[in-house]
């Protein structure tokens, strides 16, 4: 977990040690908010038998998601309805792939490609929260190699 602190982080390939790194709005001690998950995307391991199905990628990269997993305030009838975002009828998603191409084609119901994927040597800094707010740090791909991926999160200074 990231909390306003420039990082320089190590991750391993997601498909063999489920490694990941989350990134807070603010963080309010529970998962039930909205952040960025960051894992390394290889085409191995638990992926090699489905890669290039259906939009599954067929390229190694990293991959950003955009949870929204706020508690609702409104009567649950079900473990589905515990947040106010879901990937089918809210306002917007309950989780949605950050694209690096920025082109928004999994929104509009395509298929992820590997153009979707962040690559070495690439920054994501045109985030904004579901407020329209700014995300106020950088995320940059310093490399990416057979097992490992390096990121680096840096803050805006205010």
């Amino acid at each position: 977990v990231v909390v306003g602190k420039d990082s320089t982080i190590e991750i391993g390939k997601f498909s063999e040690t489920g490694d990941c790194v989350v990134v807070f709005k603010e963080f309010n001690n529970s998962y039930f908010d909205e952040y960025l998950i960051i894992d390394y995307y290889t085409p191995d391991g638990l992926n090699e038998a489905s890669k290039g199905h259906n939009g599954l990628f067929t390229q190694s990269g990293i991959r950003i998601y955009h949870v929204d997993s706020t508690l609702t305030n409104d009567v649950v009838y079900s473990v589905f309805d515990i947040t106010d975002y879901n990937n089918s009828f809210s306002t917007h998603r309950l989780i949605k792939l950050v694209e690096a191409d920025r082109r928004d084609d999994i929104n509009k119901n395509s298929c992820a490609q590997n153009t979707d994927l962040f690559q070495a040597g690439d920054t994501y800094t045109w985030g904004r929260w579901y407020d329209k707010t700014p995300v106020g740090f950088s995320i940059k791909i310093n490399s990416l190699n057979d097992d490992v991926a390096s990121i680096s999160i840096s803050f805006s200074k205010s």
